[in-house]
């Protein structure tokens, strides 16, 4: 199981088989959703926006997590005008 709580804490220092085993777990859900990410970006990058926004934003969808089971979930985005 993938310690969320470890990888949104700002505070700690990510070992490379964390940072490995969250970037596959973010491809993974990416992936269902349809999403992408147009050219390279990082996984600390990725870390990053997670840990400052709590959340990935896609075009369609947000990436959450769900710190209690460890796994990220999927949810449509909704606009003002929808």
């Amino acid at each position: 199981m993938l310690e969320l709580k470890r990888i949104l804490d700002p505070s700690i220092s990510l070992t490379a088989f964390e940072k490995k085993k969250f970037r596959e777990e973010f491809n993974l859900a990416m992936y269902l959703c349809g999403e992408m990410i147009i050219g390279k970006m990082s996984t600390d990058k990725i870390i990053e926006r997670f840990r400052t926004q709590g959340y990935w934003a896609g075009i369609s969808f947000r990436i959450k997590p769900n710190v209690e089971d460890g796994t990220l979930y999927i949810e449509t985005r909704r606009f003002c005008n929808q």
